[in-house]
């Protein structure tokens, strides 16, 4: 979810592109926490966020991605679109073996279905 805008500089005589003062933000679906969509922290061998896509039964409406920063924020995203009727079906994000990755790792994903009481 983009929580802010870039600013661009802009030529006061041509309005043209001149340079960008401020990137885009990017935060959590659900809690709006500040993802950084480039962090290059774990050298690209894993994303720095969650993301589903979510397709719907309307062939005219577009798949929709969003990103999440914990299993605990993607599963509130879950439960309020249980009862959605358009939805066709769901794709979750790929599971993590590195323990360096807080929030993101297997483990997390189980502790939530634990403390969710669906394991």
């Amino acid at each position: 979810m983009k929580i802010k805008e870039s600013v661009i500089e802009r030529c006061k005589k041509c309005s043209s592109y001149l340079k960008q003062t401020s990137p885009e933000i990017y935060g959590c679906d659900t809690c709006k926490k500040e993802i950084d969509m480039e962090d290059d922290k774990y050298k690209n061998k894993v994303c720095p966020y969650l993301t589903i896509t979510i397709f719907y039964n309307n062939r005219d409406e577009d798949a929709e991605d969003m990103q999440f920063c914990s299993w605990k924020c993607m599963f509130k995203k879950l439960k309020t679109l249980k009862n959605k009727k358009d939805i066709d079906f769901i794709s979750l994000p790929c599971l993590s073996f590195d323990r360096d990755i807080n929030d993101k790792y297997r483990g997390d994903l189980f502790k939530c279905l634990n403390l969710k009481g669906l394991s």
